[in-house]
């Protein structure tokens, strides 16, 4: 029966999913083998290392390339498309987009704060969908490309201006930043519109299963490393009535659980095997 609340998640939940998904990550490393399961992963995490990577990269040279061309050679302004769109050199001591001015180390240390806790997230809770991952390394990159311009200039460089509306003008990391938080967003209410499928799936089966012992007359057999044995449904007096038979010609043992299931396990000898997977 499922309960009819859900579990309050605690810090320490939290702290033990944390620990936990550390050890998975160095036990993955520690016993990495060069198999399908193992490399399919490792291409996953490369392939996100060099987006991360790529979006650092690419937003700080085109800073230094655009500061170079809009400042230095045409004077703080260019224009790339007239009435929509202007090259206009600024520097923001605030947030993206130009919200919070002057405001540089309280931003700089929330902006470290979040990117720890991001990067955090992504090594631990490995298992999570593309679509919260890759959203999140753009918000944590952006933050990056941002946090390096407040702590070696003091501020952060703006390039793009719209000039067909009253916007604020940014750069390459506030749109990654931007991007990536909607993504994330409506992911994150995707998700909780349409659940995923296999969550539900261990639930119907489990259903089934109680359904198949309540009617009873169920079957099932098997043998794995020279044991076979038998699961069937019984009564409650047949199941006492098995638990006193004799001993067979081989070691057997016969037990009941509480549903009035009976099970029967029977050891096979060499010879039998051999039998078994000649026929």
């Amino acid at each position: 029966m499922q309960e009819s609340e859900k579990k309050k998640i605690t810090f320490k939940d939290i702290k033990e999913r944390f620990l936990a998904g550390w050890r998975s990550f160095v036990h993955f490393f520690k016993e990495f083998k060069w198999d399908k399961a193992h490399v399919s992963v490792l291409v996953k995490y490369t392939v996100e290392i060099l987006l991360f990577a790529f979006i650092i990269t690419f937003d700080l040279c085109m800073k230094d390339y655009l500061y170079r061309f809009v400042e230095v050679e045409h004077g703080g302004n260019f224009t790339v498309i007239d009435g929509f769109l202007d090259l206009t050199y600024s520097e923001n001591t605030g947030m993206g987009f130009g919200l919070g001015q002057d405001s540089t180390l309280g931003i700089t240390v929330m902006t470290a704060i979040l990117i720890v806790a991001i990067l955090g997230y992504l090594i631990f809770f490995k298992k999570e969908k593309a679509y919260i991952r890759i959203p999140l390394i753009m918000v944590a990159a952006g933050g990056i490309g941002n946090l390096v311009d407040r702590t070696q200039l003091g501020y952060v460089r703006d390039f793009f201006e719209f000039t067909f509306m009253d916007f604020a003008i940014f750069n390459i990391a506030d749109t990654f930043v931007t991007v990536g938080a909607i993504v994330l967003i409506v992911g994150l209410i995707v998700t909780l519109i349409f659940p995923s499928k296999d969550k539900r799936i261990p639930q119907d089966d489990d259903k089934d299963g109680e359904e198949g012992v309540a009617e009873g007359g169920a079957e099932g057999s098997g043998k794995d490393g020279g044991v076979a044995f038998t699961v069937e449904a019984a009564d409650s007096g047949e199941t006492d009535a098995g638990a006193e038979a004799p001993a067979e010609e081989h070691a057997e043992a016969d037990g009941s659980v509480g549903n009035g299931a009976a099970f029967t396990v029977t050891e096979v000898g060499e010879d039998e095997k051999d039998e078994s997977a000649g026929e």
